[in-house]
């Protein structure tokens, strides 16, 4: 039976967290690379033009640079490929993306949360959110904190509507969706509003062909690599493999 089979599978059980994460976020890891790098940042500059040239590539604004990878969303992977590799362009212009916003909720510590880490909510219910994460019961080291967290979600593919309400009005269906759920009385000492438009590639039906199709019409382009989480997984873990990929490609053009 598929059940069978499924559980044939599946590595044997473990006393060992499920979850990993790092203790004070992943801003520690970012800084850390940026040190190490001793690279020039230059930040809220929107890449208009990626063209060839002689010893590299002209990236506007900035000009003419050895190399560069396009950790970018689909659709802009596709507006600055459209004149070096209209092939590939053509591929990345048809993932679709949709939009979301999280909740951050900071609430008593003693709130009475249920043990799992996370509840999704079916399509079809009357609720607004479409899922929790129990972050201090999910990542251990959040649970050593003085408040509970927990991550309410908003937004599926085709409705933006999330993006437009009030960060008031936000906060409010995500406390009472969360009661609802839970049964708990949610009160929260604070909370953060965070919205992602544009921010889930959709992996629909002959995505694997079409990724397929964008990396090979892209392998000749000496200088070029390809990164993001509209490739190979949206998860972390998959988007790290993807900047390692394209990292190595680069470092072995440029030697």
């Amino acid at each position: 039976s598929l059940t069978h089979a499924v559980a044939a599978a599946l590595p044997p059980p473990s006393d060992a967290p499920v979850f990993g994460g790092i203790r004070d976020g992943y801003r520690v890891l970012l800084d850390a690379l940026a040190d190490a790098a001793s690279a020039r940042f230059v930040t809220a500059t929107p890449a208009t033009r990626l063209a060839r040239a002689t010893g590299g590539w002209v990236l506007d604004p900035l000009g003419l640079v050895d190399a560069v990878v396009l950790a970018t969303p689909a659709p802009v992977t596709a507006r600055l490929l459209r004149y070096v590799a209209p092939e590939a362009a053509d591929a990345a212009a048809g993932i679709e993306l949709s939009s979301s916003v999280v909740v951050a909720l900071s609430l008593p510590q003693d709130t009475a949360l249920p043990d799992n880490s996370g509840i999704l909510v079916a399509t079809g219910e009357s609720l607004r959110a479409k899922a929790f994460t129990l972050s201090s019961r999910k990542w251990p080291h959040l649970a050593e904190r003085k408040t509970a967290l927990v991550r309410a979600s908003f937004g599926k593919f085709g409705d933006d509507a999330p993006l437009t309400w009030s960060d008031a009005d936000l906060i409010a269906a995500a406390t009472e969706d969360l009661a609802t759920v839970t049964g708990a009385v949610i009160a929260p000492v604070e909370a953060v509003v965070q919205r992602w438009p544009g921010g889930l590639a959709q992996y629909a039906v002959g995505h694997v062909d079409r990724i397929a199709e964008i990396e090979s019409a892209t392998a000749e382009l000496d200088g070029i690599a390809l990164a993001g989480a509209y490739l190979h997984g949206v998860g972390v873990p998959a988007c790290v493999a993807s900047g390692e990929t394209a990292a190595r490609r680069i470092a072995e053009s440029l030697s």
